[in-house]
């Protein structure tokens, strides 16, 4: 298997969540993130941090949020735990933007915070 070289690449070699990636994708560059690939997977960064990336399994996607830079409040996690928070969807899962906007606009909120 090739590596995917961008994130179209990538999203058009999972063609069977293509709709659903695209969606992402352009959910993320809305808010002004950039797009990148990093080991073979994508990347979001502002300002030359990372915050977020998704990635394919078999049959699912997840989205994922380094160093808990999610907001404590909208998600109920400890102050105290870090790491990675991850969102997880299914083929026939509805991909509800709002949900997506709300950590990712959180997520954005807390890195610029810093």
């Amino acid at each position: 298997m090739i590596t995917p070289i961008t994130i179209e690449d990538y999203i058009q070699t999972h063609a069977y969540l293509e709709e659903e990636l695209t969606q992402l994708h352009q959910i993320l560059l809305a808010y002004g993130l950039d797009g990148d690939m990093d080991y073979g997977e994508p990347i979001y960064s502002l300002n030359d941090t990372q915050i977020l990336g998704f990635r394919v399994y078999k049959d699912m996607f997840s989205v994922w949020f380094k160093n808990d830079l999610n907001e404590d409040e909208l998600l109920k996690v400890p102050k105290d735990i870090k790491g990675f928070h991850l969102l997880r969807f299914r083929k026939d899962d509805e991909l509800e933007s709002d949900f997506i906007h709300d950590h990712v606009s959180a997520a954005v909120k807390r890195l610029n915070a810093q």
